[in-house]
């Protein structure tokens, strides 16, 4: 009985570590896309599950509409797919 006991206590605080690792990776991600790492002219910044900066270069507001949004699409997309993949532990983060 005795093991049993030990088992699952030690099961227990197993399931303990999981939820907290699980509750601090959705609490600390952090989602960035930018349209270009060697020259950023647009950034947008995922936390919390939503858009918490997006800032477009006053160069870009020059471009034909139609190039203009499809340089924040991609930003947000990649910054919303940056935050999702780190909520799904797919991304090595460090406490």
């Amino acid at each position: 009985m005795h093991s049993s006991l030990a088992d699952a206590a030690a099961a227990l605080a197993r399931a303990g570590e999981a939820v907290d690792a699980a509750a601090w990776r959705g609490a600390e991600a952090v989602g960035i896309g930018v349209d270009d790492a060697g020259d950023i002219r647009a950034v947008c910044i995922v936390y919390g599950g939503e858009i918490v900066y997006e800032r477009v270069a006053a160069g870009l507001q020059l471009l034909p509409q139609d190039q203009h949004d499809d340089v924040i699409r991609v930003c947000r997309f990649q910054a919303w797919s940056s935050w999702r993949a780190q909520r799904a532990g797919a991304v090595a983060m460090t406490p």
